[in-house]
């Protein structure tokens, strides 16, 4: 049976026990306080739909999150709103909104255009070479100046695929008369450019307007990563691709610059080291997932052929020109030195 205690008793055990409790429920919020600001989560924002494991931009996010983990640093995955313009996302980026961002370098070189340096046909013979025109201090002192003006740093740049050949639905292409028979669509002014210093008929394009435009015989063709065709549905459509490794297209990372700098060294070596990681990893992936679409294009029944050596060093002859009028002379001369000093 239960025997109360004395009052007298009861106060003495009260006047030993609150205090303790006061003392644990104190340390069970520090502990949690401490918990809550070691998970800080970072927002990321992906033109990618959430959880397309194809999506090399996913595949970057993960890599980094993983290398990252140690310094409680979690990522929580958004796609960029339909529609949403590079300037949007920038703004986003720059507000605290979100913390990353990948953005497209075609509208992200509309707006700073020494990002577009980096579609430059036959600029890069390899993602390994992309990667050491991206790390090299001339670059990274050139773009950490355009983020400093606006709010923002540039992390990386994520390939979407593998590089870009030439799509179309009449001939194999293996030299310049044969690529000079076709009417080739552009996707911006970049790519206008190039077919016509090559020579080649061409339309700046909407990507929406594509199948209808070869359907109906107003292009024959376009100019993309191999895993295009597959991923929208052309083999049947489509009967020849042209391995010509003309562009390697990417994505770039930002990051709100206030969210960088406020890193502890610690912290910044930590991410520093995940951002290299994740670019290992990713340039990987690509090259792998090159090979399997080129094999998946004659699967399907897409003639696969390589231009010549004269074709290519012809083409990238003829393409130089492309600098002069999309960059501004100083970073003209900055980037196309450093593509020439980490060349292998």
């Amino acid at each position: 049976m239960f025997t109360p205690l004395p009052s007298s008793r009861l106060s003495c055990r009260l006047t030993v026990w609150i205090p303790f409790f006061a003392i644990m429920l104190g340390s069970l919020g520090l502990v949690a306080s401490v918990t809550a600001e070691a998970q800080e989560i970072l927002r990321f924002a992906s033109p990618c739909p959430r959880g397309q494991d194809v999506c090399s931009d996913h595949r970057w996010i993960s890599s980094f999150a993983e290398h990252i983990a140690p310094t409680g640093f979690a990522i929580d995955t958004h796609p960029h709103a339909d529609g949403e313009s590079a300037e949007a996302m920038i703004r986003k980026v720059v507000d605290g909104d979100v913390d990353l961002a990948t953005i497209d370098s075609t509208p992200f070189g509309e707006i700073e255009p020494l990002f577009y340096g980096f579609m430059a046909p036959f600029a890069f013979d390899s993602f390994g070479h992309l990667y050491r025109v991206l790390r090299d201090p001339a670059i990274i002192r050139a773009m950490t100046a355009i983020g400093e003006n606006r709010g923002f740093r540039v992390l990386s740049a994520i390939p979407i695929g593998g590089f870009s050949g030439i799509f179309n639905a009449r001939r194999s292409v293996r030299s310049l008369d044969d690529l000079r028979t076709l009417r080739i669509r552009a996707r911006d002014r970049l790519e206008l450019g190039m077919l016509r210093d090559w020579y080649t008929p061409s339309v700046i394009m909407a990507w929406s307007d594509v199948r209808r435009a070869i359907e109906r015989d107003m292009i024959d063709g376009y100019i993309e990563p191999p895993v295009v065709a597959l991923s929208f549905g052309h083999p049947g459509m489509i009967q020849y691709f042209t391995d010509a490794r003309i562009q390697a297209p990417v994505r770039f990372l930002i990051a709100n610059q206030h969210w960088y700098e406020g890193l502890v060294p610690s912290q910044r070596a930590t991410v520093d080291t995940a951002i290299a990681s994740a670019d290992r990893d990713v340039m990987n992936w690509a090259s792998e997932e090159t090979e399997k679409a080129l094999a998946m294009l004659v699967r399907e029944g897409i003639v696969v052929s390589r231009l010549d050596a004269k074709a290519r060093e012809s083409l990238r002859r003829l393409s130089q020109t492309v600098f002069t009028y999309l960059l501004h002379p100083d970073d003209a001369a900055v980037f196309v030195d450093s593509v020439e000093r980490n060349r292998r």
